[in-house]
């Protein structure tokens, strides 16, 4: 993940901590950065992952994941909130400059008709790996 570990326990840390009183989703921003709960077609199971909302829409978001490229529509109650950094977004757009060309990994082809794809970034990973954020 981007961002300090202790930024991002203490983050964990507030958001499981919370007790909550309603049944009303996180209402997220366009261009905010969240984390959504995303099953794949080949997976046995949703996980978490990095996205920017695209989009707020009536009954979700549209989200480009972060670490695969991919677009996809969300429900609000798969969406958790993360806090705003400059540093963040100066980090990704460091590591991912726009109008250049990036080599990815097509993971998952579209199901039931979507023309979406789930894909890999190999230079992101590495060099998240290199600073010890992945």
């Amino acid at each position: 993940m981007i961002g300090s570990t202790e930024d991002i326990i203490s983050h964990f840390e507030a958001i499981t901590g919370l007790e909550v009183e309603d049944n009303v989703p996180y209402k997220s921003e366009e261009l905010e950065m969240c984390l959504v709960l995303f099953k794949g077609p080949d997976d046995d199971e949703a996980n978490w992952f990095r996205a920017t909302v695209l989009s707020v829409e009536d009954d979700g978001y549209e989200v480009v994941f972060i670490d695969f490229g991919n677009q996809e529509k969300v429900k609000r109650s798969d969406l958790i909130g993360i806090p705003h950094k400059p540093e963040i977004v100066k980090h990704l757009k460091e590591l991912l400059p726009e109008g250049e060309q990036v080599d990815v990994i097509v993971k998952g082809l579209g199901a039931n008709g979507h023309h979406k794809y789930q894909i890999e970034i190999p230079s992101l990973y590495k060099a998240l790996k290199v600073e010890g954020l992945y």
